[in-house]
């Protein structure tokens, strides 16, 4: 259902550090068994969870209408992960009573988020990496705040830098015995979540994979983070762009035949139409 850093081979070589993600079958069982168990410690606290019908000859929109009456899932506050002929897949965040209660309805599975499963599967190699085009090896992230959160964004935010802050401090993690505020810094997005950067972008200033990932399980170890991401900064590629966009192929063309009609884009509108696929349309949400 999900392409996760828990589930991806991507993410095996650092399954060996005492907060990366886990790397055989057997821990990964083990990490839902535990998060099944933290979840449970504060009843009435929502977490993440991924809820599956597999009802037989059903449709992807009579599943869920199935799992409304048999969970109480809201369609606000359910989003779709996976319309398959198997079965229909959302993530909801739950009360641990309801997602207990949810999983014990026929032909319906419940799984919970661990910190690892709101990982993308590619993200810790991609920020881990290096990449010819400057993206990669950017350890950069941000935690999203699940939709629906009723206690505030900002109270939110200072949890998550408390916890941040207990990580570094951890010497398990083997963080640099330098202050957090020295390697890394925190933003709060208004009311979606927070921002983890560090300071210097040298090479040199690039901390140890273990302390890394301590911070980034630490990010996805509350109930109240629905995603973790690598949050790749924002480059102007104009100077690749505009050869490409004016026909020039291969690395010796550097003809710029719009430009030589004198067409440069003053006073001109541009428009971009994209053909993005919204898997809540009515049109698609059954095939």
């Amino acid at each position: 259902v999900l392409d996760t850093a828990a589930t991806s081979p991507h993410s095996v070589q650092y399954a060996s550090f005492s907060h990366g993600p886990p790397g055989t079958a057997s821990s990964f069982i083990d990490s839902l068994e535990a998060q099944w168990g933290a979840n449970a410690v504060n009843g009435t606290e929502t977490a993440p969870y991924v809820i599956c019908d597999a009802t037989p000859s059903a449709s992807g929109r009579h599943r869920a209408a199935l799992l409304r009456q048999k969970c109480g899932l809201d369609d606000a506050a359910a989003a779709p992960l996976l319309n398959a002929p198997a079965a229909a897949c959302f993530r909801a965040t739950l009360t641990a009573p309801r997602a207990t209660g949810c999983a014990a309805r026929p032909a319906v599975t419940v799984t919970p988020f661990t910190a690892w499963t709101k990982v993308p599967g590619r993200a810790i190699a991609d920020s881990f990496g290096s990449a010819v085009d400057g993206v990669g090896g950017e350890r950069r992230y941000a935690a999203l705040f699940c939709p629906g959160e009723r206690e505030p964004a900002r109270d939110l935010a200072v949890r998550a830098v408390g916890a941040l802050h207990a990580a570094w401090r951890d010497k398990k993690s083997g963080c640099p015995p330098v202050p957090f505020g020295e390697a890394y810094r925190t933003r709060r997005l208004e009311g979606r979540g927070v921002l983890l950067h560090p300071v210097d972008r040298s090479p040199s200033a690039v901390m140890p994979d273990g302390c890394v990932l301590a911070l980034i399980g630490s990010l996805g170890s509350h109930p109240f983070v629905c995603d973790v991401e690598h949050d790749v900064s924002i480059r102007v590629l104009n100077d690749r762009a505009r050869w490409i966009i004016q026909g020039s192929v291969g690395a010796e063309a550097t003809e710029l035949p719009l430009h030589a009609a004198g067409i440069l884009g003053q006073g001109q509108v541009a428009q971009v139409s994209d053909t993005g696929l919204s898997v809540n349309s009515c049109y698609f949400y059954d095939k």
